[in-house]
């Protein structure tokens, strides 16, 4: 920092002193020599979690758990493809076209050209999103079932599941924010000793924040307003991470000549479904109480 005057540096470094260090290992454990990580842990507690939640919607609405069963399975498969595909081909299209190997399984090549474990380091949303709705598009037509209403009910418990991710995210030190003095800035250690937004809790504080204002509406109204969960889940989820990407470190070079981060254009297109989507909604007449 050779351009802070000797005041502002000497108040940097009492700084230091209070800002939250952050040094967690991102691996919790080992099973043998295989590594659990903190990030896989906590996918799928947000995953039991979420499915506990549509197991209870779902006896509520009088649809069968065969049903909930197949969609968790869709759900899943999709969110997980279409987020590490989004990922490799918008981020890092070079790497993986070389790589393709890695795309799928959790390894990467050492210095002496061996693959070891690495897990899967990299996950884009709005590739997951994507896949998702493509994926619920053959579920409803294989079912005969509404395409929204399937959207209705995911979009209740989707938002919480990204911020479960989020949150492994923080652990292990990944899409830090910029630098910053904030008081509630945060060290990661593991990275560098300079305090930084903690991007990653912005964003898991927003989607628990949309996943508690779905609950509250569902336990409201239910299902009488269709299209009204997932409309909100596309507009606040994407417009939350719109609006942190303000304060994150780009994740790729070729950002640096964007006026929004690659992040920020993905998620505009999502925003704009989410208004129309919303606008409709709000057009149509609810549905009866007794209808789904």
């Amino acid at each position: 920092m050779p351009f802070i005057s000797t005041f502002a540096r000497d108040r940097f470094d009492v700084y230091m002193l209070i800002y939250i260090r952050w040094d967690v290992d991102p691996v919790a454990f080992f099973m043998g020599k295989f590594p659990v990580m903190w990030y896989s842990l906590l996918f799928i507690v947000g995953t039991v979690i979420c499915v506990w939640i549509l197991k209870r919607v779902y006896a509520r609405e009088g649809f069968p758990w065969p049903q909930l069963q197949l969609l968790v399975m869709v759900t899943t498969i999709s969110l997980f493809i279409g987020a590490r595909l989004g990922h490799c081909l918008f981020y890092e299209p070079c790497y993986f076209l070389r790589h393709p190997l890695e795309i799928f399984l959790p390894v990467t090549k050492d210095a002496t050209g061996n693959y070891v474990f690495s897990g899967y380091r990299g996950m884009a949303s709005h590739g997951g999103a994507l896949a998702l709705v493509l994926a619920l598009i053959f579920y409803a037509r294989r079912l005969n079932i509404p395409f929204m209403a399937i959207l209705d009910r995911l979009a209740i418990v989707l938002p919480l599941g990204a911020c479960f991710i989020r949150l492994g995210n923080f652990i292990n030190s990944e899409m830090l924010g910029f630098p910053t003095d904030l008081p509630w800035a945060i060290v990661f250690e593991r990275v560098d000793t300079i305090p930084r937004h903690p991007a990653q809790l912005y964003e898991a504080v927003s989607y628990l924040f949309v996943f508690l204002v779905n609950i509250v509406l569902y336990l409201s109204f239910r299902f009488r307003y269709r299209g009204l969960y997932w409309s909100l889940f596309l507009l606040l989820v994407f417009s939350a991470r719109f609006l942190v990407e303000y304060v994150k470190e780009r994740q790729v070079a070729f950002e640096d000549n964007f006026s929004l981060d690659l992040g920020q254009w993905l998620s505009v297109p999502f925003i704009v479904a989410g208004g129309i989507c919303l606008w409709y909604t709000c057009k149509r007449r609810p549905l009866p109480a007794k209808d789904k």
